[in-house]
């Protein structure tokens, strides 16, 4: 299972993956600050009856979320989750400067 996290300037979209196929999906308003702590509950309630995520991905427009949701996702996997970002092999080819 994986937890995948697009953090927006409104709000973040999460979905939860086995395979290819989408399990659940939920979003949570990215307007307010919230702790590592706020993500870790609300997502953890979130996960509740289902199996728990053995990794993450996080693509974010918003740094200040991304350290928290980062923070609360290696909490529920026991592991970083990978952010993607310049660097990061998506073998997708971006073309732009």
């Amino acid at each position: 299972m994986i937890i995948a996290a697009d953090i927006g300037n409104t709000f973040i979209h999460f979905g939860l993956f086995d395979q290819k196929e989408l399990i659940a999906k939920f979003e949570l308003s990215s307007a307010l600050p919230r702790s590592c702590d706020e993500y870790f509950i609300f997502l953890s309630s979130m996960l509740i009856g289902k199996e728990t995520p053995d990794a993450s991905i996080i693509s974010s427009v918003v740094p200040s979320v991304t350290d928290p949701v980062r923070l609360a996702l290696k909490r529920i996997t026991g592991y970083d989750p990978i952010i993607v970002g310049p660097g990061v092999k998506t073998g997708f080819n971006i073309k732009l400067d």
